[in-house]
C-alpha cells in the first residue's frame, strides 16, 4: 500500500482512497487515506474563500439597496470611476473607502459600532487580498476570527440569507 503525508495535498489522490496510508510527519502511519481526509482539507482550504465570498455579497447587497451611483464612485480612484454604475462594481477594498463617510453608513442604517466595524472591514480585506494572492501559509486563527465576526456583523445587521 503507497503512503502519503497528512499535510500533502490529497485532492488529486481521490482515486487512491482507502488504497494509500496516511501518515505524520516522521514517517508514523496514522490510518488509510479516507473520503473524511479530502473533505476535511477541502474544507480547510475553502472556507475562508466561502466566507468573504458571503461577506461581499452581503456588503453589495446593503450598499445596492441604500446607495447612488455617486456614491459608488466617490468610492473609487479617479482612473476607475468611470467604469463604476452599481455596487457590483466595487472591490471589497472600495466598500471601506464607501462606508467610511459618516452620512453613508448612516443610510444603511445599522446599529452597529462605525469606527470598529470599518476596522474589522480594513482587516479583513486584508486578509482577502492575502488569500487572493494564494499565500503560501495558511490563515492565523485571528485571521478568521475576523472573517467570522465580520460576517456575524452583517448577518446581524441584515439576517437574510
Amino acid at each position: 500500500m503507497d503512503e502519503v503525508a497528512e499535510q500533502e495535498d490529497l485532492a488529486g489522490l481521490s482515486v487512491g482512497i482507502g488504497e494509500r496510508h496516511l501518515h505524520r510527519h516522521g514517517g508514523v502511519v496514522t490510518g488509510i487515506l479516507t473520503a473524511s481526509d479530502l473533505t476535511r482539507q477541502f474544507g480547510t482550504l475553502a472556507r475562508p474563500f466561502v466566507l468573504i465570498e458571503e461577506a461581499e455579497n452581503r456588503l453589495r447587497r446593503a450598499a445596492e439597496g441604500v446607495f447612488t451611483v455617486d456614491d459608488f464612485k466617490d468610492a473609487v480612484a479617479n482612473h476607475q470611476k468611470a467604469k463604476v454604475t452599481r455596487a457590483a462594481d466595487l472591490t471589497f477594498g472600495n466598500y471601506a473607502y464607501l462606508l467610511q463617510n459618516a452620512d453613508r453608513w448612516g443610510k444603511l442604517g445599522w446599529k452597529l459600532d462605525h469606527e470598529q466595524f470599518i476596522e474589522l472591514l480594513t482587516t479583513v480585506r486584508d486578509v482577502r487580498n492575502e488569500l487572493m494572492h494564494f499565500t503560501e501559509d495558511p490563515l492565523a486563527d485571528e485571521q478568521y476570527a475576523a472573517v467570522e465576526r465580520l460576517l456575524e456583523l452583517l448577518r446581524t445587521a441584515d439576517p437574510r440569507p
